[in-house]
């Protein structure tokens, strides 16, 4: 009738009682309820939830390395003193890093750059980032399109603030340097 945990047995009765209460005080702090609410998919980065500073999204597509690369871009943002918001909506900088492996997950980032484009229509100061594969083989035609501010290639993901802080100057960002 109880739990032996690291070598101490615990009766059932105490284990259930510390573990609720665990979940009582966890349930109080605000971090632990906005961050359970997220529906971003970045958590094994610790995200820094702050609606205090500048907020970023960030959609990825593809394989399980763009999922990896857009928690470098997170980690760098962060750096930066950004934090990552759970919707477009509420977002300053959309970023969405992409995969041109398959034309359909292509045809879907041009979508979502529509959709991105509808939110600049709202709020003039979004920033909206194409990352990854996609970003790099075709540069030039996601630097025409009206939403686009930044273009990112695979290997710049380290630039990213950089590449945001360039923004300043009124120019559209690129860097797909390998």
């Amino acid at each position: 009738n109880g739990y032996t945990i690291s070598g101490f047995d615990i009766k059932k009765q105490e284990y259930n009682y510390n573990l609720s209460h665990f979940a009582k005080l966890l349930k109080n702090l605000s971090l632990y309820k906005d961050y359970y609410k997220m529906t971003n998919k970045y958590s094994s980065v610790k995200p820094v939830l702050n609606s205090e500073v500048p907020q970023v999204f960030i959609e990825t597509y593809g394989c399980q390395m763009n999922v990896n690369d857009s928690e470098v871009v997170l980690a760098m943002l962060q750096q930066a003193g950004y934090s990552l918001c759970d919707s477009i909506n509420k977002a300053n900088v959309i970023l969405v890093n992409t995969c041109s492996i398959r034309d359909n997950a292509e045809q879907r980032i041009w979508g979502r750059l529509d959709v991105f484009l509808q939110e600049k229509k709202k709020r003039k100061d979004v920033v909206v980032g194409v990352l990854g594969c996609m970003a790099e083989r075709l540069k030039d035609e996601l630097l025409k399109h009206p939403a686009v501010d930044i273009v990112a290639g695979p290997d710049t993901y380290r630039d990213i603030a950089k590449l945001l802080d360039g923004l300043r100057s009124g120019e559209k960002q690129i860097n797909t340097m390998l």
